[in-house]
């Protein structure tokens, strides 16, 4: 995971510093039925992730707010969880190539 950082409104100049990845699957359906597998998991560790999707993409943010905004090791435990689960599923596609 890389890391990063989010401005929180009404904090400057506070920052969180964010674990993040970019989960690429095969079909949006693939990246559907990851995103509802880790819910379990998410669920029952009670350390809810900024997570969003687009199309073929699982974008991950991770953080402990409880903490100053930063990662804590419940992140990195479930930063390793999610890479975990994304190897049960298919390589993405590759891009198709632009012909110049």
């Amino acid at each position: 995971m890389g890391s990063g950082y989010l401005s929180i409104p009404g904090k400057e100049p506070l920052k969180a510093t964010e674990l993040s990845r970019v989960y690429e699957f095969s079909s949006f359906e693939e990246a559907m039925a990851f995103m509802s597998e880790a819910t379990t998991h998410i669920s029952q560790v009670d350390h809810h992730p900024r997570w969003e999707n687009i199309w073929r993409s699982v974008s991950v943010w991770l953080t402990t707010w409880d903490i100053g905004h930063k990662p804590s090791m419940l992140d990195i435990e479930l930063a390793r969880y999610l890479d975990q689960l994304r190897g049960k599923y298919s390589p993405p596609k590759p891009k198709p190539r632009s012909v110049n």
